[in-house]
């Protein structure tokens, strides 16, 4: 599936997050650079199909997470 209906499927309730992580890191996006952790927004001109991927461990690079346990600590 793309992207898009991934994330309709979660919004409605019958998606899987393993696919939808699968499909984001497959889609191309154009992420800004900023000076600290930044989250990625995706489809943001739809109200029903926008998402937001906070700056976390398996959606930023680890080194660039905010959770701890993308800096190698254990929740």
């Amino acid at each position: 599936m793309e992207l898009t209906v991934e994330i309709a499927a979660i919004r409605d309730g019958s998606g899987d997050p393993a696919r939808l992580l699968g499909e984001f890191r497959r889609a191309v996006l154009l992420v800004p650079l900023a000076e600290g952790p930044a989250g990625v927004a995706v489809n943001v001109a739809d109200g029903d199909g926008s998402m937001f991927f906070p700056p976390v461990a398996g959606i930023v690079p680890d080194a660039n997470a905010v959770d701890p346990v993308g800096r190698g600590e254990v929740a």
